[in-house]
């Protein structure tokens, strides 16, 4: 595990400070947890716009649908109007 030092307002420390011993959680396990969900919704971000710009690079070329699978779900389709 990696250590940090993040200066922190005096006014953001006692927010944080009053919701932990509200919780029972340190302050270092609330900070922890927030980075912690920042740095997953970055990286599903980056997740999203790599498979958006794929599918904008690759939109109606062979990438697009399996022509196979189009007609599989098709005929599912058609079956259970």
């Amino acid at each position: 595990m990696k250590n940090m030092h993040i200066p922190l307002s005096e006014e953001v420390y006692a927010v944080l400070l009053a919701h932990a011993k509200a919780t029972g959680e340190s302050v270092t396990a609330l900070a922890r947890g927030a980075i912690e969900r920042l740095a997953k919704e970055i990286e599903r971000e980056r997740i999203r716009s790599e498979i958006a710009a794929f599918a904008a690079e690759y939109a109606g070329t062979e990438w697009d649908l399996d022509p196979e699978l189009e007609e599989a779900g098709l005929e599912v389709l058609r079956a259970n109007p």
